[in-house]
């Protein structure tokens, strides 16, 4: 009988899943191994969330080779959703990628194929690095597109585990042992950016102090900075936190107190 039950809900939500083709960008002056490099990418975080099929991408280039079309993303939009359809998919992810002076951007749309219709909108700048459009922006984007209500199951939702530091930070430099940090985390807000929320105890009453954090590039050289001042009016092991908006091209960072 439990079986048969286990059988039926996986029915159910077999039944309830939607395919989705994510195509290559439009491309605007990035090298197309990248555009192809991020496409995939995004393919991979959308599969993490779950709860859709997906068209595999070498079925995507086949068509397209089939059919005699550009592989860069430079085709018409109604041709692009014909190619979804001409796949089988019910949704597809198109999008453009460039870059504005020193500024590395995307734009993503989940499109239905039967309507036309944009279903959702995403976007991300990734300052002067690529690098951070692979390893932070792709991830943002699919949660944007098909992901939870971030702010309200983060701490149940699988596919955003990997940004969780349960105090595994090992750079915290102690400077001043008035207050102390209990918990550091990323999370992602509601709307789309990454925040750093730090969890800290005031171990004097009435003791004002600060919390400093240095923001690290893929080398691990500071390249910028920012401080707050823990509340004036504190209890003596009282517990509060306080947050960070993560920069552009900023992998890593360190935290002092001081």
């Amino acid at each position: 009988m439990v079986k048969y039950i286990s059988l039926l809900l996986f029915i159910g939500l077999a039944w309830g899943q939607k395919t989705i083709a994510v195509f290559d960008f439009r491309n605007f002056g990035i090298k197309q191994n990248d555009v192809e490099l991020l496409a995939n990418r995004l393919q991979s975080e959308l599969v993490k969330i779950g709860g859709h099929r997906f068209v595999e991408r070498k079925k995507i280039d086949d068509l397209f080779k089939e059919q005699k079309l550009q592989k860069s993303g430079m085709i018409d939009e109604k041709n692009i959703i014909e190619a979804g359809r001409m796949l089988g998919a019910e949704l597809i992810v198109i999008g453009e990628i460039g870059k504005i002076g020193n500024n590395y951007t995307i734009s993503a749309r989940l499109v239905n194929v039967e309507s036309s219709e944009i279903i959702k909108s995403a976007n991300y700048d990734a300052g002067n690095s690529i690098g951070v459009l692979h390893t932070q922006g792709m991830s943002i984007i699919a949660n944007q597109l098909i992901g939870v209500e971030i702010d309200k199951s983060i701490e149940k939702s699988e596919s955003l585990q990997t940004l969780n530091n349960q105090n595994k930070h090992l750079d915290l430099i102690l400077e001043n042992k008035n207050i102390q940090v209990l918990k550091v985390k990323k999370r992602i807000s509601s709307d789309g950016s990454l925040k750093i929320y730090i969890t800290y105890q005031q171990k004097i009453s009435h003791k004002p102090s600060i919390i400093m954090i240095d923001w690290l590039d893929a080398d691990g050289i500071p390249f910028d900075g920012e401080k707050k001042y823990t509340e004036s009016k504190m209890i003596k092991d009282e517990i509060r936190s306080t947050s960070f908006y993560v920069p552009n091209g900023a992998p890593d960072y360190k935290i002092r107190l001081k």
